[in-house]
């Protein structure tokens, strides 16, 4: 953190992005990091690639966010009037959604990584780190970093950090709920964090067709005896039908590991592209490390949610059953 603290310090131009489909906690770091340096005086861009999804868009600053490199940034790094790209919950370059800019900003020194997954390509380009696998979430490094940093929390500031935290915990249902998270989460409330507003925009954004789309997970629902994995899919069909996008998917895997009786949740989730998605997670109370089964299938993550893809499309046989075919193997 130290390292990291004195390259922020000195940067007066700074770019923060994460991972492509953000969920909560890539908002919350993002939003975070962006509304405090810009508290300190830094020229701040903020950018995710697929943009805020509408559960996220309560939130101070949702709208400054970009869903593209403008200016001085888009260059990849030539510019030397960039001082530093930070990239927030993201390992992986090709998470960004901005790869090859990434990597030049990298070869250039000018490239700062924060994030609580093990560790990915970035952290080998990366000239200052914070990764910490123990935290709950980004957004509870980002609260130590602004904390170091001197920054005030405001009311909409610490309701950012909140959301991120709040999401990556599950509610604060998961396993990484430590006496850590709850004493930061205890010091953003007491610093105006709105946890019921949270609570409420988050468990009201369902679209009608992410509701729609969650039926269609519910009804194939079934929990294997052996390992008590609450396994089902979705096939392009159902997200046409549906008319269902990306950001539709969000928080059913997540559901579904609530299923009484499960240690962990599989969502298989057929794409365009001619592969299919798996998600991950470990049900709430339980001690299942997800991960390892993600990286076995060329994917990754952290312990109680990560994923994988898998080339080919789902299909079903004469019995119903389901499974992922390609010209090569099932």
């Amino acid at each position: 953190m130290d390292a990291l603290a004195e390259r922020v310090s000195r940067s007066q131009r700074t770019l923060i992005i994460s991972h492509i489909q953000p969920d909560g906690d890539a908002v919350g770091s993002v939003l975070g990091l962006y509304l405090g340096l810009t508290q300190l005086g830094r020229e701040c861009q903020a950018v995710l690639a697929d943009g805020v999804p509408e559960a996220f868009r309560f939130l101070t600053g949702s709208n400054t966010v970009s869903s593209t490199l403008a200016g001085h940034y888009e260059d990849g790094g030539n510019n030397t009037d960039i001082d530093l790209c930070i990239v927030v919950d993201a390992g992986d370059a090709d998470r960004t959604g901005f790869p090859n800019q990434v990597r030049t900003w990298g070869r250039a020194g000018k490239l700062a990584v924060i994030d609580h997954h093990p560790k990915g390509d970035l952290a080998k380009l990366a000239a200052a780190s914070y990764l910490d696998e123990t935290a709950s979430s980004t957004s509870e490094l980002v609260y130590r970093l602004l904390s170091r940093l001197g920054v005030k929390f405001t009311p909409s500031l610490s309701t950012i950090l909140l959301t991120g935290i709040y999401t990556d915990t599950g509610s604060f249902q998961h396993a990484n709920t430590s006496p850590e998270v709850l004493y930061i989460a205890s010091e953003l409330m007491r610093r105006g964090a709105r946890l019921q507003q949270i609570s409420q925009e988050i468990s009201r954004s369902k679209s009608i067709a992410g509701l729609k789309l969650l039926g269609v997970a519910l009804e194939r629902l079934r929990l294997t005896s052996q390992y008590r994995c609450a396994i089902s899919l979705i096939t392009h069909q159902d997200q046409r039908l549906c008319q269902a996008d990306s950001q539709d998917m969000e928080g059913i895997s997540s559901e579904l590991s609530r299923l009484p009786g499960a240690r962990f949740s599989l969502l298989l989730v057929e794409q365009a592209d001619g592969t299919v998605r798996g998600s991950l997670r470990t049900s709430p109370g339980e001690k299942v490390r997800v991960s390892p089964l993600a990286r076995l299938l060329s994917g990754g993550g952290h312990p109680r949610a990560a994923g994988f893809t898998l080339p080919g499309q789902l299909t079903q046989n004469k019995q119903g059953r389901w499974k992922v075919e390609n010209s090569k193997k099932s």
